[in-house]
Parts: C-alpha cells; sequence; structure tokens
C-alpha cells in the first residue's frame, strides 16, 4: 500500500513537471513543491522559471569580498521576509558559469528578482537592508 502512494505521489510530481514546460523547455518545478521560503539552488535550477511566487535570485561566489559583505543583509532579509511567501535562491556563480545557467551574470553579487508575472529586474541599488527590503517587496 505505501509502495502504491509512493508510486502515485511520483507520477504526480512528473505530471506537475510536464505541464510545466514551455517551448519546448522543462523548467524545474520541484524546488517549488519540495522548498521553504528560502533555498539552493540545485542543478536542476533554471533562471528565468516561471512559477506563481515572486523569487529573488542571488548570484554570488566564496572568493568575491562583496558577496561576503553582503550575505549578512541576504540573512537578514530571508529570515525576516520568510512569511511573504517569497522564494530566496542562492546560486554558486562559479557553478552556473560553468554549466551556463548564469550567462547574463557579469559580476557578482547579482541580484535578480522574478515577480508573480514572471518578469525579471536586477538590483542596482545600494545594499543595506531598507533599501534592498524595499526593491523586493515593491511590485
Amino acid at each position: 500500500m505505501i509502495a502504491y502512494i509512493i508510486v502515485l505521489f511520483l507520477v504526480l510530481i512528473l505530471a506537475y513537471s510536464i505541464i510545466s514546460c514551455k517551448d519546448g523547455k522543462m523548467y524545474t518545478t520541484l524546488h517549488g513543491i519540495f522548498g521553504g521560503g528560502a533555498g539552493t539552488a540545485s542543478d536542476n535550477f533554471v533562471p528565468g522559471q516561471l512559477n506563481k511566487t515572486r523569487s529573488i535570485t542571488l548570484y554570488h561566489t566564496t572568493w568575491c569580498g562583496y558577496c561576503k559583505r553582503l550575505m549578512p543583509t541576504w540573512n537578514q532579509l530571508k529570515m525576516n521576509l520568510v512569511t511573504t511567501g517569497i522564494k530566496f535562491i542562492e546560486v554558486d556563480g562559479d557553478d552556473a558559469k560553468k554549466s551556463g545557467r548564469a550567462s547574463d551574470v557579469t559580476s557578482y553579487p547579482t541580484i535578480h528578482k522574478l515577480d508573480e508575472n514572471g518578469v525579471r529586474s536586477s538590483y542596482t541599488g545600494v545594499r543595506d537592508y531598507k533599501s534592498m527590503r524595499d526593491w523586493i517587496v515593491s511590485p
């Protein structure tokens, strides 16, 4: 009985993923099913994927001094906005470049917002808590 439920669950996940196809490309939805308010992108992450929630993606590296200085503010934003339903995604820039997932990222840190309608914008403001929070929650 349990095996039947597990198989049914996997079939439903697969069907949901197939429904999420657009233009012949599979947009991963599993992190949206299993993910919480914050997460780390896996190899299946596709920037620009369409969903019904707002997501904020931070492209960073471990060797970048600006990234290291931004992390306390980023973590505070994730913690304080967890109840909003906004997904916070972190992408290691070196890994993303190697796999071609971050071809439009030219410097670190880079922050993109994908709104509920699939419109992407890049953050270009001051990297302080208030400025970033205002940009994240703005329509």
